[in-house]
């Protein structure tokens, strides 16, 4: 149980995370969402994009990471650890879009999840994406918005502005109504699931979209590639 300070930076899910690259100028420019809280090795952190964070590793390890505070303005919270490697070899098929963030000593992650609604319980461990399954999310752009999955085996070429990469067994979610599930700036934000009368459980995270489709890595898998479990 985390005791948490007074001077603290309490950073929760869906927050917004900012990037610093001092060699290209940049600083404090928002990104993505904090996604699923995590620990590697014994030490807190949590879940982003790895095209958002890492660049696949065109941001080296250790780059600072931030959050929009309620100011408004940027703040560190942590530094880039790992992300798992696009490969970008002919054949090769990548499993996920997928990167860890360490948080700073001065940092308390706190499971929060009061953006999906408080009246539902969110059981905090990995689940199965399921076909037609209803899922939620709470992202930075977007807000709180529902869907269903399309299917769990989506294979999908992405352009990104490094290289060019193919992404295989996704996960591919189609919003409600006539509003895409997700939209830029999403990206890193969790996805649960929302069956009636079940509690919600975290099942994948959310890395881009097209034609009004967001497509998502499978969260068990992301967990697996960066070997880090969810924090408890």
């Amino acid at each position: 149980m985390t005791t948490e300070r007074s001077n603290a930076i309490i950073a929760v899910p869906s927050a917004v995370i900012t990037l610093t690259d001092t060699r290209r100028g940049i600083q404090g420019v928002e990104c993505g969402a904090l996604g699923a809280l995590v620990v590697k090795d014994g030490q807190p952190g949590f879940l982003a994009c790895n095209h958002v964070v890492a660049l696949n590793g065109r941001m080296p390890a250790g780059n600072p990471i931030g959050m929009r505070m309620a100011n408004g303005l940027s703040r560190r919270i942590g530094a880039l650890a790992a992300w798992d490697f696009l490969d970008d070899s002919p054949g090769a098929v990548n499993p996920t879009d997928s990167a860890v963030v360490l948080f700073d000593p001065d940092v308390v992650p706190r499971l929060d999840f009061a953006g999906l609604g408080g009246a539902r319980e969110v059981r905090y461990r990995s689940a199965a994406p399921q076909p037609g399954g209803r899922v939620i999310k709470y992202g930075p752009n977007t807000g709180l918005t529902r869907g269903w999955i399309e299917t769990v085996d989506h294979s999908q070429l992405m352009y990104y502005d490094f290289g060019t990469y193919y992404l295989g067994a996704q996960v591919v979610i189609r919003g409600d109504g006539s509003e895409p599930f997700s939209r830029k700036g999403d990206s890193g934000a969790l996805v649960f699931t929302d069956g009636e009368g079940f509690p919600r459980e975290p099942v994948a995270m959310v890395w881009g979209g097209r034609d009004g489709l967001t497509f998502a890595s499978p969260l068990e898998v992301c967990l697996a590639r960066l070997g880090v479990s969810l924090l408890q």
